[in-house]
């Protein structure tokens, strides 16, 4: 995007990032953030950085310019950071993931510049803290708000945008090459039989697609958790023998940072080998480069034809299949459901018990911190 062509709010933020030490750029789906970023990169020779190895790699699909993850950046050796110093201009795209610890790792290398961007009604990070929102709220004058959506008509924009204000949105709609869709399956067992026919009927490609839900689940009693479709999408997609665990064509989730492998918690990707030792060979998606992976590093392994929404947090898949259920209400909540509705690029199928769909839109959480507890004393 040529800097003739951003809009007023865009060139605020542009001006702001280029003037300033700091900068805190947010904005909805849709308005621009990526683009921004890679006017930025060109006025300022920024480095690109991502929470996760999967953002980053979209980062660099989308502006054309390299992306590392924070942790790559920082030289973390799976101990602790090698990094002390940085001369660069920083952009850190998915901001709101970032925790405190992080973010302060980054702090301390004392960049010349710092650009943190993100949507601040998506969840807030796994670990402590919750600093982007925090700074937003104590540095206001550091803050632009991109306004203009490029996606107005677009139907998973305009749902989701709804959420984004507590709003209901449509049961179904179609538009700008966009398709959403609401539609009461049951419980948790009738919405699993519901998503096995979907996956049997080949509406569900575990390259391009993706299934989420808010809990992990312990068994594969616990319908409609991670653990239990995961265990069901891998029987009807790629079947195993009870006694193995992995199998070619299995898709996998890497749970752990390994530096020395530069593989990254949240790194998705294929088997394409396993030998008699039991290494196992992956294709990551981010770079279609194959690993090799001790027993070791195999162990933090798990299945990933369906992820919690905290893990698709900074990835886009084709397709999305959002389970909501009455037994994860306590977990459902208006930032949870508004990310999950925003990993879709062109289709999203909300199934499951829609008054906990419609219960949790109106559930508005904010994250507990030290400074938002100071600032509402």
């Amino acid at each position: 995007m040529n800097a003739l062509k951003l809009d007023p709010s865009q060139r605020q933020a542009l001006y702001q990032a280029t003037a300033n030490p700091l900068s805190l750029i947010t904005g909805a789906a849709g308005t621009g953030k990526t683009s921004l970023i890679a006017e930025i990169r060109k006025q300022t020779g920024a480095t690109l950085l991502a929470p996760t190895g999967k953002a980053a790699a979209r980062l660099r699909e989308v502006t054309g310019a390299d992306a590392v993850t924070v942790h790559r950046y920082l030289k973390f050796d799976g101990t602790k950071f090698q990094r002390e110093h940085s001369n660069d201009c920083l952009v850190i795209d998915e901001a709101p993931m970032v925790d405190s610890a992080l973010l302060a790792h980054v702090v301390r290398c004392n960049p010349p510049k710092l650009i943190l961007v993100g949507d601040v009604a998506q969840l807030p990070p796994v670990g402590r803290g919750a600093p982007f929102q925090d700074l937003i709220d104590a540095h206001p004058d550091k803050v632009v708000e991109l306004q203009v959506c490029y996606r107005a008509q677009a139907a998973i924009h305009k749902a989701a945008n709804r959420i984004r204000f507590g709003l209901a949105p449509a049961l179904v709609d179609r538009g700008h090459d966009e398709i959403w869709r609401m539609g009461e399956t049951g419980a948790g067992q009738p919405t699993s039989a519901a998503i096995a026919k979907w996956v049997l009927a080949g509406h569900y490609d575990p390259l391009q697609d993706m299934i989420l839900s808010c809990r992990n689940g312990e068994t594969d009693e616990d319908y409609g958790s991670v653990l239990a479709i995961n265990n069901l999408v891998m029987r009807l997609l790629n079947p195993h023998d009870p006694d193995v665990a992995w199998k070619v064509a299995d898709r996998v989730i890497m749970c752990k940072n390994h530096a020395s492998k530069d593989i990254w918690n949240g790194d998705t990707g294929s088997i394409t080998g396993i030998d008699r030792q039991g290494k196992v060979c992956m294709q990551l998606d981010r770079n279609g480069l194959d690993l090799i992976l001790e027993r070791r590093l195999v162990n933090d392994l798990k299945h990933a034809y369906c992820l919690t929404v905290h893990k698709s947090q900074g990835s886009q898949y084709r397709r999305v299949i959002f389970i909501c259920l009455q037994a994860h209400a306590h977990m459902l909540d208006r930032s949870l459901i508004y990310t999950a509705a925003t990993r879709a690029r062109e289709a999203i199928r909300i199934c499951g018990q829609m008054s906990a769909f419609f219960a949790g839109i109106k559930r508005s959480r904010r994250k507990r911190t030290v400074l938002s507890a100071l600032r509402d004393a």
